[in-house]
């Protein structure tokens, strides 16, 4: 009894790290061939910075999840950034805006820029 609960557990985890293999080979393969769009991570982004700076308004355009490769860790790219005055004219624009975590501070559970 014992030995059967124990191949069948086994055959469970070997089947969850192996899903996870091929999840890990499709994510890769998908950022290696170009950017994917988070776009619903940019109006939480823009609320963060409303709650930072309640006279300026930010907008943005696109946020995208990149990877240069395998020396480099994923980034998080920012696209059109514009700072609105309270008249709604545009203060400030940057085309760009990249951001990269670190990914020891992620396998502690943490989420560090670098």
């Amino acid at each position: 009894m014992l030995k059967r609960t124990f191949k069948g557990i086994l055959h469970i985890f070997g089947g969850l790290v192996a899903g996870l293999v091929i999840v890990v080979v499709l994510l890769s393969w998908r950022l290696s061939s170009g950017p994917v769009s988070l776009a619903f991570l940019s109006p939480h982004i823009e609320s963060a910075f409303r709650s930072f700076q309640a006279v300026v308004d930010v907008r943005l355009d696109d946020t995208v999840l990149t990877w240069a490769g395998w020396n480099r860790t994923l980034d998080i790219r920012v696209v059109n950034v514009r700072a609105l005055g309270a008249d709604g004219k545009v203060i400030a624009s940057v085309p760009e805006v990249s951001l990269s975590f670190s990914v020891q501070a992620m396998l502690k559970g943490m989420l560090a820029p670098r």
